[in-house]
């Protein structure tokens, strides 16, 4: 959020040290006041559960929000390509042995 807010691409451009302006504001305490003002006062879903970074929308509901983060980690992803090689190899096995 830092790198955003200091209007760099990502953390590799940072300077070292912080500017002042951004250093002010890298203390947990203003990145949680930052997510609360965003969530009342502009509607912004926030969700970051155990996993990098975190997850934001204007336009999805934190359900949906919550839904697509869960999608997309490794686990995830990694049982359903498992589950489709299986059916898969299930498949391949009914048509040759019949």
């Amino acid at each position: 959020m830092i790198v955003r807010h200091g209007g760099y691409v990502s953390k590799n451009y940072l300077p070292n040290p912080l500017p002042s302006h951004l250093e002010v504001i890298n203390k947990r305490w203003w990145h949680d006041k930052i997510k609360d003002e965003l969530k009342n006062k502009w509607g912004v879903n926030f969700y970051a559960y155990q996993c990098r970074g975190f997850y934001f929308s204007l336009s999805l509901s934190f359900e949906q929000l919550v839904l697509v983060a869960e999608k997309n980690r490794v686990k995830y992803r990694q049982k359903k390509q498992k589950e489709e090689e299986a059916k898969i190899r299930m498949k391949v096995i009914e048509e040759h042995i019949k």
